[in-house]
């Protein structure tokens, strides 16, 4: 199960960015102090709390729809064309022409990941293209169900904290990629630098 962005696609900063893009810039303090509270918080919660602090008022559920919209409308364009982590594509070919059940599990939303995958030229190498709201664990919950095996069969390759958490909850095994927004070291997971030192594993 592969993580996407800074897995898959270098756009890791883009979708930290696009939070500061979608507010006036004297927001961004704002946006510091509820991004530095829970920063795997989805971009419903964090645009619901930026609000919240910024008109000092509940947010309507139609403000918070079209601060996400934008939001989302900058990060997918970026997706679809930002370039990919080195060795991504003939991974992914390889993998899946040796028949791996190869399975795609991000933040982003569900509907938007499916079209950036596409784009992208990649949905035929994945048996599952997961997204959000649905959290990694669920859906590693899924998966084990889904190919009726054990969590210690599935090797989990994400760049985050939030992935090694989730792969440490079910008893996956877990492999880091080195990204720019990596906040986890060598002293808690093994950690690579390039998709293609994969192939050994696999």
């Amino acid at each position: 199960m592969f993580d996407f962005d800074g897995t898959l696609v270098r756009s890791e900063v883009v979708k930290t960015r696009a939070f500061y893009d979608v507010f006036p810039p004297e927001v961004r303090p704002i946006v510091e102090h509820v991004r530095a509270a829970d920063r795997y918080a989805d971009r419903f919660t964090v645009i619901e709390h930026v609000l919240r602090q910024w008109r000092r008022r509940e947010p309507s559920r139609e403000d918070i729809a079209g601060f996400a919209d934008a939001y989302n409308n900058i990060c997918e364009l970026h997706q679809k064309f930002c370039p990919e982590r080195p060795g991504a594509s003939r991974i992914l070919g390889g993998l899946s022409a040796a028949r791996r059940p190869l399975y795609l599990c991000s933040g982003t939303l569900e509907e938007s990941l499916r079209r950036i995958v596409a784009a992208r030229g990649w949905t035929g190498y994945f048996r599952g293209i997961l997204g959000g709201p649905v959290r990694k664990r669920e859906v590693l919950s899924r998966v084990a169900g889904g190919e009726s095996c054990s969590f210690r069969e599935i090797l989990v390759v994400g760049d985050t904290r939030d992935d090694l958490e989730a792969a440490r909850a079910c008893g996956c095994v877990f492999r880091g990629i080195r990204s720019e927004v990596t906040d986890f070291d060598e002293t808690e997971a093994v950690l690579i630098g390039d998709l293609e030192e994969l192939e050994h594993l696999c």
